[in-house]
């Protein structure tokens, strides 16, 4: 029977084995303190260490009943389970003492997760099978804090970032990463349960959500209760605010360069095709363009690409087409409430965010790029990274304004490589002047 002495005895012999088989690879070492992957190992350690305090102080006495027993299996069967999964830090430990990608790409990436999570961060970059960026941080946090009794030592962050094998060296595309890094924004300072209270709550919401509610019920699920699906509605919603977030606290972060390369990856995949986990594309679009012109970056991009704009600018007049239901009121509900999600990045992103500034360090960054120098920066100050990377999309774009320009910049391997070595440059220029 489950719970049953040779059943416990068979769990504990497995759950033994998965922890020793992690503390004995030879892969998972310990980092230097403070350096990259010491938060990972550190989060990896307090796992194993929670599924060992299961063990010592959770067993039921002899005489336990039946149920005790039962959910101590089932407690054990969880732990083996996760336990599976934290072979995955393996490769992720690895990454962080051989990074897969361009060494500027990271120092970027880790100055962006500065800028929208916290110092107290260890950012992990791995590729993965999937053509898809995603992201996960604390990964092994539900069975650590589920775990009666049992304290965490982990203060620093793990965010492992995901990101397709064939994007290793295309660094136009790494600013997408600031939004998988946003993910771990919105998580951190719970911005979608912040729209849930500021936003979900009031009347006039729920009183839209009810009717909605109605008439999906009438038109496409008789017999569904209403009840389930405003739930089923307003869980859709906090997803869509959820990735929008993320959108716009990149836009905030990154410019320009953001706006760039989503339209470059984003676009070939999903126009306006909306589902219950992201929003179409041309909603996307639309209020990212919104934010930046809003923060005054609209006519530098029309003096770098104007064709690529007029597509762009296309894409987010589609926005407001119909999409059918419920999708029309989840997208209405987005574009109202437009002025609560650029105020939120606003503040959250302050002062680091992206000024024409930059943008102007950025044009000098082009220009160096075409006379072939490495535009680390001026003898007085290098560039900063951002300034970089987006006088790269500058100077790449100077010949390719058009859809399939946008397409082919990343073709260019000789230009990627040239900023990210300035990025790396630069920001080993900038340490050293901290000093």
């Amino acid at each position: 029977m489950d719970g049953g002495a040779r059943d416990v005895e068979l769990l504990l012999a497995r759950i033994k084995q998965e922890i020793s088989s992690l503390r004995d690879d030879p892969r998972f070492r310990e980092p230097a303190d403070g350096k990259r992957g010491a938060g990972l190992y550190e989060h990896v350690v307090d796992l194993l260490e929670s599924c060992e305090w299961r063990i010592d102080r959770n067993n039921p006495d002899p005489g336990a009943s039946s149920e005790a027993r039962e959910a101590f299996a089932r407690t054990l069967r969880e732990s083996i389970t996760v336990l599976g999964e934290a072979q995955f830090a393996i490769p992720w430990l690895i990454a962080t003492r051989s990074p897969n990608v361009n060494l500027g790409s990271l120092y970027m990436s880790e100055e962006l997760t500065e800028i929208l999570v916290g110092k107290d961060t260890d950012l992990v970059i791995v590729p993965d099978r999937k053509f898809m960026y995603s992201t996960i941080s604390w990964p092994f946090s539900s069975t650590i804090e589920s775990t009666p009794g049992f304290t965490r030592r982990t203060k620093r962050r793990p965010i492992i970032v995901h990101y397709p094998l064939s994007d290793s060296d295309r660094l136009l595309l790494h600013p997408l990463f600031a939004h998988e890094i946003g993910h771990s924004t919105v998580y951190k300072f719970k911005l979608v349960e912040r729209f849930g209270s500021e936003v979900m709550s009031a009347t006039d919401f729920k009183q839209r959500l009810r009717d909605e509610a109605g008439r999906v019920m009438t038109e496409l699920s008789p017999g569904v209760s209403q009840l389930r699906l405003r739930r089923e509605l307003r869980e859709n919603l906090r997803n869509w605010i959820k990735e929008l977030l993320c959108d716009l606290l990149a836009a905030e972060a990154v410019g320009p360069t953001f706006l760039w390369a989503a339209g470059s990856f984003g676009l070939p995949l999903n126009r306006s095709e909306p589902t219950f986990t992201h929003p179409p594309t041309t909603l996307r679009v639309r209020l990212i363009l919104n934010l930046l012109e809003s923060n005054g970056w609209i006519d530098f991009c029309e003096g770098a690409a104007p064709e690529i704009m007029a597509l762009l600018r296309e894409v987010a007049t589609d926005a407001t087409d119909k999409l059918g239901r419920p999708w029309d009121f989840l997208r209405n509900e987005v574009l109202a409430q437009a002025d609560w999600l650029r105020s939120v990045v606003r503040e959250r992103v302050g002062e680091r965010k992206l000024t024409l500034v930059v943008g102007e360090e950025a044009k000098k960054v082009a220009d160096l790029l075409d006379r072939l120098i490495l535009p680390v920066g001026p003898d007085e100050r290098p560039f900063e990274p951002r300034a970089i990377i987006l006088g790269g999309w500058l100077y790449a774009l100077r010949d390719r304004d058009s859809p399939e320009g946008l397409m082919s910049v990343q073709k260019d391997r000789r230009l990627q490589d040239l900023v990210g070595k300035a990025i790396e440059m630069s920001t080993v220029l900038t340490s050293w002047e901290q000093r």
